[in-house]
């Protein structure tokens, strides 16, 4: 295997981000789509602080994570975010090989760097879960609640 850099990723990059989401997820990817999502990481993402960190071999993204930067308004923790880690992607020929651990590591070893608080880090995926647990998170007694507003509950 070719050397790994592992970075945050450039606007640039993001359809190879989506490429590699639409692969895992099963779905279709549209021009349009791919420069609407360009525009919200420019815009949305990056502007408030956050990015998405990924593992580049040959030029080619294999593995990301999205890296969520949030501020609390508590006396504690009013200069310092917090980060929640979210979607984390290893491309289908790359799995099992230690790249999402190294990609975990990485993005931990940085937003340290960057004076965050803590880490969330979220996922019912087993081999996840052991990714974050070799990156020094541990696991909360806590349970995650969500509502998909789009269908009926």
């Amino acid at each position: 295997m070719n050397k790994k850099v592992f970075k945050k990723v450039p606007v640039e990059d993001v359809p190879m981000v989506y490429d590699i989401y639409c692969m895992i997820e099963n779905c279709e990817i549209k021009n349009r789509d791919v420069e609407q999502a360009m525009e919200i990481y420019k815009n949305d993402i990056l502007a408030k602080g956050s990015y998405t960190y990924a593992c580049y071999i040959d030029g080619k993204i294999v593995a990301s994570v999205n890296v969520y930067k949030n501020m609390q308004y508590y006396p504690t923790d009013l200069h310092a975010p917090f980060v929640h880690l979210e979607c984390v992607m290893v491309h289908k020929n790359f799995q099992g090989k230690g790249i999402g651990t190294e990609l975990i590591s990485n993005v931990v070893k940085l937003v340290k760097e960057e004076g965050c608080t803590y880490i969330i880090g979220q996922t019912p995926v087993e081999a996840m879960k052991k990714i974050f647990f070799k990156a020094g998170l541990v696991e909360r007694d806590c349970e995650d609640f969500r509502l998909n507003i789009d269908q009926p509950h």
